[in-house]
């Protein structure tokens, strides 16, 4: 069963574990669209750490291939 918060109605107690929930909608999208953006960034992230790591093998093969030349 969940109870009202007397000091904000956005707000229920579950009376089983006594957790207090918030029932704002809105709050819970935000929070999901900001974790997504969180996750697009990593993933931005990672790809440039990979681009950088490929031009930084290239360098090296083109290093290689001058030096033996």
């Amino acid at each position: 069963m969940k109870m009202r918060v007397m000091e904000n109605d956005k707000f229920v107690k579950d009376s089983r574990n006594f957790a207090i929930l918030n029932t704002d909608r809105s709050v819970l999208r935000e929070h999901e669209r900001k974790l997504a953006q969180l996750e697009r960034q990593k993933a931005q992230e990672e790809e440039i750490n990979n681009i950088k790591n490929d031009v930084a093998e290239i360098k090296a093969m083109i290093a290689q291939l001058l030096e033996s030349n």
